[in-house]
């Protein structure tokens, strides 16, 4: 067993209870998961299975969510679960236009300050073992990328906004709607989250984990379609394998490449001045 499983992660269990749920199912003790989600998240979770765990850096790292932002509170954990901090009763929801044009602000590279109830770690402590116990810290800002932000829906009655995000890797959604709620001026926090995409497993491709089986993994290599294909001759496959650089007949260098040799997947490898040098051996 080698290869990703699509796993559509269930609110209420953490990305480590899936994993140890796979580990069980398919009685393999090499798993492990790319890009953690909260537990009352949902949606897609990358699972890699076997040898297929020393790829999960190679994956692309790009990530889209669909999620609820609730005006009129703002929680110490940035979602619906945590302690109210603040909170306004009375208010008039922002209007489409100034939605939009908020929205607007947020789009490309800015900085973000993620939750406090989060695993960044501080001084070597994560952060929400630091929050649990109420001592004072600062957590520091981050660049990321905001690449799109959609609104879908206005709800006037429940005072929440419906929107989709797609967003570079370590994007915390709660603070993106702290953020909001912010420039808005109105107490905000996640209501909802669901990914719909982390990099190339979709929403739609997703299996239940009751359906976790061998013949739902994945392939490896097509897993990482956003890396440049190299097809390596026959009689190279052992120099590969053991560490021994190729010569190639293309000039260029290229950082990672999936190497394959007669159609079959067999590691990573990175391109410099027309020569390849192994990175990761799957074969």
């Amino acid at each position: 067993m080698n290869g990703f499983l699509n796993i559509f992660k269930p609110a209420g269990k953490t990305s480590h209870d899936v994993v140890n749920i796979v580990r069980r199912t398919l009685n393999e003790k090499r798993v492990g998961h790319a890009g953690t989600l909260d537990p009352d998240a949902v949606g897609v979770l990358p699972v890699a299975v076997g040898k297929s765990t020393r790829l999960i850096d190679f994956l692309p790292s790009d990530k889209a969510y669909r999620f609820e932002l609730q005006f009129g509170i703002e929680t110490d954990s940035g979602d619906s679960t945590g302690k109210i901090v603040d909170s306004l009763e009375e208010f008039t929801m922002p209007s489409r236009e100034k939605i939009l044009q908020v929205f607007e602000k947020f789009r490309g590279e800015i900085d973000q300050i993620p939750p406090r109830f989060s695993a960044i770690k501080i001084h070597g402590r994560k952060a929400y073992d630091l929050a649990r116990k109420d001592l004072e810290f600062e957590v520091p800002s981050r660049k990321i990328k905001i690449y799109q932000l959609d609104l879908l829906k206005i709800d006037q009655d429940e005072k929440f906004v419906e929107c989709d995000v797609s967003c570079s890797k370590g994007t915390y959604i709660r603070s993106l709607c702290r953020d909001l709620g912010v420039e808005f001026g109105i107490p905000a926090t996640m209501k909802r989250l669901t990914r719909t995409r982390s990099g190339n497993f979709s929403i739609e491709d997703s299996i239940q984990l009751v359906d976790v089986n061998a013949d739902k993994i994945l392939d490896p290599g097509e897993c990482l379609s956003n890396l440049p294909k190299i097809l390596l001759r026959a009689e190279r496959v052992p120099a590969f394998c053991n560490g021994l650089s190729t010569s190639l007949y293309k000039e260029g260098n290229c950082e990672n490449v999936r190497v394959y040799s007669e159609e079959k997947f067999i590691g990573i490898g990175r391109v410099e001045k027309s020569e390849l040098f192994p990175k990761v051996v799957m074969a």
